[in-house]
């Protein structure tokens, strides 16, 4: 038996003004914006860990890939309550693929860095890493809120448990 798990806390009526609506797509910010503090935390640690070992730019890579895996399921599980197992994959596609956006304006912002001031500190790398990692958040959490919004919305089936 399969049941459909629908949450419908970020719908406003079509007919609701844009004020109404705009709260209601808002809704989820703060859970949003908790995973990504999580995540944020988790990528700057294991930057740091790696760039003892690694250049900038790998050590960005690798952290962002790693960072993102968690922060999309921590997401579409707290955020969005997205539990159909169909949109696993779908979901952590989208968010590997804004990693690319994200290892674009990290990894630019890096190199910009390293020519402004090649001696920069590893406190400077992480404040122009947390910067571009903030433009990054509102990419994600725009594209998430339409797509798992959308999936949630939608009906599409979740395993049932009984």
């Amino acid at each position: 038996m399969v049941s459909v798990t629908v949450d419908r806390e970020w719908s406003a009526a079509p007919s609701a003004g844009p004020g109404t609506r705009l709260v209601a797509w808002l809704r989820p910010a703060p859970s949003f914006l908790a995973v990504g503090a999580a995540s944020s935390a988790l990528y700057g640690g294991l930057y740091l860990v790696l760039r003892e070992v690694a250049t900038s730019q790998w050590a960005n890579g690798v952290a962002l890939v790693l960072s993102t895996l968690v922060s999309t399921a921590g997401n579409r599980r707290l955020t969005f309550h997205s539990t159909a197992a169909s949109t696993v994959v779908p979901h952590h596609a989208l968010g590997l693929g804004l990693v690319v956006a994200g290892f674009g304006l990290t990894s630019g912002g890096l190199g910009l860095l390293a020519a402004l001031d090649p001696s920069a500190t590893r406190t400077a790398e992480l404040v122009v890493l947390a910067v571009a990692n903030a433009l990054v958040g509102v990419l994600r959490f725009t594209s998430f809120s339409l797509v798992m919004r959308r999936d949630v919305e939608s009906g599409v089936p979740a395993p049932s448990l009984s």
